[in-house]
């Protein structure tokens, strides 16, 4: 009898849903770390173009950060050689970041037809035309 193993995902490799790219979304950053000490921290392996550390509203660190990579490769690097690595006591955790699509975009794209279909439709059940 065979058995069927699932595919485990290794850091660097890139799958539909996680999909190379040049920038990194480092989680669980220590809350006090700045913008100018992540970058000097992720230079190391390449030429970093811009750091984001994400925040609250009332400006707390959300403890996860995007750091962009002036390509691809140097991504990659960083994030093989990084992940599951520690900055002071908190162990990173790092994927490539996601493509962003604005939620009107996505929603125009989906439904579309939907969209089509309603346009030609009167305001009401009642109404005629």
């Amino acid at each position: 009898m065979a058995q069927h193993q699932q595919p485990t995902e290794e850091p660097g490799h890139a799958t539909p849903q996680n999909e190379a790219t040049s920038r990194l979304c480092v989680k669980n950053i220590p809350k006090y770390l700045d913008e100018k000490r992540l970058k000097e921290h992720f230079s190391a392996k390449g030429q970093v173009t811009d750091v984001k550390i994400l925040k609250t509203r009332d400006g707390h660190s959300r403890q996860m950060a995007f750091v962009g990579y002036r390509s691809i490769d140097d991504a990659t690097t960083a994030m093989k050689y990084y992940q599951n690595t520690y900055i002071d006591t908190s162990k990173l955790s790092i994927e490539y970041a996601r493509r962003y699509r604005a939620p009107a975009a996505a929603a125009a794209d989906a439904s579309t037809a939907a969209a089509a279909d309603k346009a030609h439709r009167p305001w009401s059940k009642y109404s005629e035309g």
